[in-house]
């Protein structure tokens, strides 16, 4: 069975689950939710940009089983760029999980969450950190999976599936478990522009003289620099070699300049135009969709880019591609090895490090050994098998 958590944090949060189970006791539901007649829906949902992505199947099926229903999504602020416009979500509130909390904070964004009262509270990860939030929540029902604990927190607690799967098949199979029919055309992730949107990318066509070019989108950073591949640059030079009618758009995130710099450079030395793209989360949606193909790490770009229509070549480094993957019938290449015994790791840096100096030297941090494997032939023939 694949692994999901990480072992050293679930062995803590097992004990963190036992000492709630001492304080709390929400007693368990005994009728099935109705969802048909729900008014008030909160989803909590505090993932990155490519779990937000991850979400839309399971909003899209919440949407179609409880029509009446306005959802509430509590997550990080990236969630409201990349959902706004889809129909999914009638409110943000905003937290994030990664800062440094305070009580003030705390209190605040609790009370801009229960200035409703929910007929459902739902966290379909099962993460013990947010169902202890959702205890907070002024709802009727609390409802979640229980990997790590929180039982006792909960009205609902949903059995996990047998075994494994991916993340956008993990949160269908939640949404089954509350009553909801999942629909073949919800199953997939998609992101739809509007018609701003669409027209702005029609004007950047033409200014940047792109109509009848073949568009090749790269996006050389990840949010972790154990996720993050070092063989872009190379991997332009070997793509824009002899390439006719092709342009690259170059995606620099923050703190990626000089990677998006050096992998433009590469492709321009051969002659062929590189644009580098340096904008917010709402106009990098809307170039990504502009893309014939983009290749990227394990990051939100792959999921972004094939929800809106492109084909995606994805580099993993330590993370499963079949847990996280992006979810879709085809057109979606991985570049990963997976012979290494540490496979998958949940850790944020390498834990092969060499010794820096001689006696006494401080640990410094090397490449992930993971995508060291991963060759730029590699990454080049499978894109040559699909363009043949």
């Amino acid at each position: 069975m694949m692994q999901k958590f990480n072992p050293e944090k679930t062995k803590y949060l097992k004990a963190v689950n036992l000492a709630l189970s001492v304080f709390f006791h929400e007693k368990k539901a005994q009728e099935p939710l109705d969802l048909e007649n729900a008014e008030q829906i909160l989803v909590i949902d505090a993932g990155r940009i490519g779990d937000i992505v991850m979400s839309i199947p399971f909003l899209k099926t919440l949407k179609r089983n409880a029509p009446k229903a306005e959802i509430t999504l509590l997550c990080a602020r990236w969630a409201e760029p990349v959902l706004k416009g889809q129909g999914l979500v009638e409110r943000f509130v905003f937290f994030d999980p990664e800062a440094p909390g305070s009580l003030k904070e705390f209190a605040k964004t609790f009370r801009q969450v229960n200035t409703i009262r929910y007929d459902a509270a739902l966290e379909p990860r099962g993460d013990l950190r947010y169902i202890f939030l959702m205890h907070f929540c002024s709802a009727k029902r609390k409802v979640s999976y229980c990997y790590t604990g929180g039982a006792c927190l909960l009205t609902d607690v949903i059995r996990p599936p047998a075994k494994t799967v991916h993340l956008v098949e993990e949160k269908l199979y939640f949404a089954k478990q509350i009553g909801c029919r999942v629909y073949k055309a919800d199953r997939y992730p998609k992101l739809e522009l509007s018609r701003r949107q669409k027209k702005e990318n029609e004007d950047f066509i033409k200014s940047q003289g792109l109509l009848d070019k073949q568009v090749i989108g790269i996006h050389p950073g990840a949010s972790l620099k154990i996720k993050q591949w070092d063989r872009f640059e190379e991997l332009a030079a070997k793509l824009a070699a002899g390439a006719d009618h092709v342009a690259f758009l170059i995606f620099e995130g923050p703190g990626e300049k000089e990677e998006a710099y050096k992998t433009a450079q590469a492709a321009r030395k051969c002659g062929v135009q590189a644009i580098i793209s340096q904008t917010g989360l709402i106009q990098y949606i809307q170039r990504l969709a502009l893309c014939n193909m983009v290749f990227c790490n394990d990051s939100g770009a792959g999921h972004i880019a094939r929800a809106c229509g492109a084909t995606v070549f994805v580099i993993f480094g330590p993370v499963e591609p079949a847990f996280a993957k992006p979810y879709a019938k085809d057109r979606v290449i991985v570049c990963s090895d997976d012979s290494l015994a540490c496979k998958p790791c949940f850790r944020t840096s390498c834990l092969k490090v060499r010794q820096s100096g001689k006696t006494g030297g401080q640990p410094q941090e090397v490449s992930c050994e993971c995508l060291q494997k991963i060759t730029v032939r590699e990454v080049y023939e499978k894109y040559r098998n699909v363009c043949g």
